[in-house]
């Protein structure tokens, strides 16, 4: 794990937004057998950009680490996917979105919303 500068621009001045301590890697299933060993715990700090406004995690943690145990995918859970499937007309009500705009799904982690 270590300190990162911004991931758009570089900058290596990002103010704290949230600090929500040190917490276990997220959905990172522990074997039964390993239970009762305490999870190891990560920084978990959100961090805006001084230069860019950028919004991200100021902390990096390898990817190997953080889903090599992750099991869940958005596209596993029918209630999930159904609630997905409602966004873009909600969102059309807003602004109709057209086949030249960019949409950014954040949050699914399998692309279940850009479906």
């Amino acid at each position: 794990m270590k300190k990162i500068n911004c991931v758009v621009c570089n900058n290596s001045n990002i103010l704290t937004v949230l600090d929500l301590g040190k917490s276990p890697l997220a959905n990172n299933l522990v074997p039964f057998k390993n239970a009762k060993l305490k999870e190891k715990k990560y920084p978990l700090v959100m961090g805006q950009c001084q230069k860019c406004n950028h919004v991200q995690l100021k902390y990096f943690i390898k990817p190997k680490l953080m889903f090599d145990n992750y099991l869940y995918v958005s596209s596993a859970s029918s209630t999930l996917q159904k609630h997905l499937e409602s966004i873009p007309t909600a969102i059309n009500k807003l602004k109709r979105i057209n086949s030249k705009d960019l949409v950014i799904d954040i949050g699914s982690n399998d692309g279940s919303l850009l479906r």
